[in-house]
């Protein structure tokens, strides 16, 4: 079972997700004392329905969906290759508070689709495309989200049909009319990620400290492995609980501290099931952020954000 922490929620309301500078400037937030030991997890709010079933397992984009996000990556491609998004197995990313997890909890979509489809990496910012070589796509006050994404999306295949003078998947060229309808289709999933709120999971430590753990699991991350050699990678995978015997002699607040100044990228692996109960807040993307942002200083509905 997954509950909203109510008091949790009132002290992140008031820290990141009033709109003002200060709030959604902010990087790293830790509302625990010492003494409280947890980790957390940001998600999408897409997972939201499937984690209040489910809990914090066998998190994943529905099949159809993976299908039109990989079709995507595939169409847009500047660097690398479609990636696999239906076949993970269940691995939950987790960190410490205070760290990296604000950042992914207002995300709009989830590392997989942001990083490898859009591109965007590094030091984050709108409006979009940002690279040398193409003009960005205006950022516009009450624009709902889904429809600026779409905006984005109709830029970066605009900019791989002139530098390949068509648009193909598989060795195939797309029609315009073949083109419409997966746009419809990609819309959908699109909305899908920007309706409702992100969330924080707070797992208290001693609650996952016999699941496998991993500072590297790109293969199953990835959805690379399955079967027999993934029953054989998570074999010789330490649990959470010799890990910090390991590297903070079986000191669980030494373990987070060192987690806390960690620069992982992702944070850790933890493979296996997550049982509950489990509290949550409710977190703001940057998207809704910036629009209150605006929208309360001035801006006019359909003005161009001038940056």
């Amino acid at each position: 079972m997954v509950e909203q922490d109510l008091e949790l929620q009132r002290i992140y309301d008031e820290a990141v997700n009033s709109p003002s500078k200060e709030s959604f400037s902010k990087k790293r937030f830790n509302p625990f004392g010492v003494d409280e030991l947890y980790l957390v997890s940001g998600q999408n709010a897409y997972f939201n329905k499937h984690i209040e079933q489910n809990g914090l397992n066998n998190i994943s984009v529905e099949v159809e969906d993976a299908r039109v996000i990989a079709m995507l990556h595939s169409l847009v491609l500047r660097f690398g290759h479609p990636a696999n998004y239906g076949d993970n197995n269940s691995i939950l990313y987790v960190t410490a508070p205070g760290t990296n997890e604000l950042g992914y909890a207002r995300q709009s979509f989830p590392s997989g689709i942001l990083e490898d489809v859009f591109c965007w990496q590094g030091d984050k910012k709108y409006p979009f495309p940002w690279y040398d070589d193409i003009e960005s796509v205006d950022l516009i006050a009450g624009e709902d989200e889904c429809d600026y994404w779409i905006r984005v999306t109709k830029k970066l295949l605009e900019i791989k049909k002139k530098r390949e003078k068509s648009i193909k998947f598989e060795d195939k060229e797309i029609s315009e009319e073949q083109l419409k309808n997966f746009m419809d289709r990609v819309r959908n999933v699109l909305n899908k990620f920007c309706n409702g709120y992100n969330r924080l999971y707070f797992l208290p430590l001693n609650q996952i400290l016999n699941n496998k753990a991993s500072f590297f699991a790109e293969k199953i991350r990835e959805g690379r492995i399955t079967g027999k050699d993934y029953e054989r990678e998570l074999s010789v995978m330490k649990t959470l609980e010799q890990i910090i015997a390991d590297t903070a002699n079986n000191d669980p607040m030494l373990f987070l501290k060192r987690l806390q100044s960690s620069e992982s990228q992702w944070g850790m692996a933890i493979l296996g099931r997550v049982e509950s109960p489990i509290k949550y807040v409710e977190i703001k993307s940057i998207y809704r952020l910036l629009q209150e942002y605006f929208l309360n200083h001035g801006y006019e509905k359909g003005q161009i954000i001038n940056y």
